[in-house]
């Protein structure tokens, strides 16, 4: 009994027993005359092999696969006596899905996901894993649902951390998606969960940074830069330097919102940096969408054209629909602002086609610039439908520092036009959404 426990919990680490494995890959070898460096290749060090065939240390199953695949060998010829097959191949495929959304492979991970089916004891890493995957394809409400059914399994399967990082993704996708409130109740059921011992203080990081820009939406910016900092400090208590870009991207928003652009822009310029060392292209362009709006803000043209373009590449690269539809309202604002209203005109067309719902935030900052576009041209009906749906959407969402931006953007239009009643009412309302706090 005391084996089969043992060998459960390897099994959830996806790393095997030593004994026998380390034996068949050592048999194997020596039969291909190869020897431990010709194995290991770049991927697996000699010195680790030859304490797993000496049985002194596991292999995990993405490991074994290397190891099986070099000596043209199935995995399961290792595993035999050590897993059940259909436990091995779930697990093997399991780990290989986490590798592809570690490397910006989305669509590749969803395809491995829907390929298998893999037991039920694996069941709620596997619908995590596939909701992280629909998160970074853009399409967020079909990762609440994937996601709301994985929190009951893990709950029936008594595996804490599981349920953290569930619960997470679930507060993440329904950030994306815009359903604040729900998305914060996760988020702290999540974040209490995570600080049961052990404490894992970068998952910690991590909620508390999600929560941050929750309260950021929200209008709740005192409580959003709390947040940051906390997540601040237990990411640097335990030296995760990596993790620190969510946190500046956090204080950049706060900072442009406060009208401090200089130091909005040195965060973002930081976050981009981070992202870009560790080859993150979906956060890097999201990110540079950013720092063109804060240049934008501050009447630097140039560098927003050229952080906007780039953000274009970077998301076509990775065929992200919803960062790419992010980055051309950016764009089309930026061509506004030079007075290339045909060129404005297209780029925010565009953004609203890419947009998979209109419920994002690309398809308003869309409609705000053609709302721009239409008033430019003195076309004011026109003007006043994009700012209403882009309003509209905003308070629907509660994004309420969106729509307080965005009504006081629309009381500067009415004033110019002579509308001072019209602008008087979305001044105030702009003031009341900036100093709103969400029950």
């Amino acid at each position: 009994m005391v084996k089969a426990a043992t060998a459960r919990r390897h099994q959830r680490d996806g790393e095997l027993l030593a004994s026998d494995v380390g034996k068949r890959i050592r048999e194997a070898r020596v039969e291909r005359g190869l020897s431990l460096a010709q194995l290991g290749g770049e991927d697996l060090s000699r010195s680790f092999l030859s304490l797993v065939e000496l049985g002194r240390s596991r292999i995990s199953l993405r490991a074994l696969k290397i190891v099986a695949d070099r000596l043209e060998l199935p995995v399961g010829y290792f595993l035999d006596g050590t897993m059940a097959p259909a436990d091995a191949v779930g697990e093997l495929l399991l780990d290989q899905a986490e590798s592809a959304l570690r490397q910006q492979k989305p669509a590749e991970a969803l395809r491995l996901l829907t390929d298998i089916d893999v037991p039920d004891a694996m069941r709620p890493r596997s619908l995590w894993l596939q909701g992280s995957a629909l998160i970074d394809l853009g399409r967020a409400r079909e990762a609440v649902d994937v996601l709301r059914t994985a929190i009951p399994r893990a709950e029936r399967r008594g595996e804490p951390r599981q349920q953290v990082e569930i619960r997470y993704a679930l507060a993440r996708a329904l950030y994306v998606a815009g359903s604040f409130d729900e998305a914060l109740a996760h988020a702290r059921r999540a974040l209490d969960a995570a600080m049961w011992p052990p404490e894992d203080r970068v998952l910690m990081g991590k909620v508390t940074v999600g929560i941050g820009h929750i309260m950021y939406m929200q209008g709740q910016y005192d409580d959003a830069l709390a947040h940051y900092a906390r997540a601040r400090q237990l990411f640097e208590a335990v030296d995760d330097m990596d993790n620190l870009a969510a946190v500046y991207t956090g204080l950049s928003r706060v900072y442009q919102h406060k009208g401090d652009l200089t130091n909005a822009v040195r965060y973002s310029r930081l976050s981009v940096g981070i992202y870009e060392a560790k080859h993150n292209r979906r956060n890097s362009a999201l990110e540079l969408t950013n720092m063109a709006d804060r240049y934008a803000e501050q009447g630097d043209l140039e560098k927003a054209l050229e952080c906007a373009r780039s953000a274009i590449t970077k998301a076509r690269s990775i065929r992200a629909r919803d960062v790419e539809a992010q980055a051309r309202s950016a764009l089309s604002n930026v061509y506004f602002e030079m007075d290339d209203l045909g060129k404005a005109e297209t780029e925010a067309k565009t953004a609203e086609s890419l947009s998979l719902d209109k419920s994002d935030v690309a398809c308003s900052d869309a409609w705000v610039v053609l709302g721009r576009i239409a008033e430019r041209r003195g076309d004011h009906g026109h003007a006043d439908t994009q700012f209403r749906r882009a309003l509209d959407t905003h308070r629907d969402a509660g994004r309420q520092a969106m729509y307080a931006d965005t009504a006081l953007l629309y009381s500067l239009v009415l004033r110019e036009r002579g509308d001072t009643e019209g602008a008087l009412r979305f001044a105030l309302e702009a003031a009341q959404g900036k100093s709103a706090r969400p029950v």
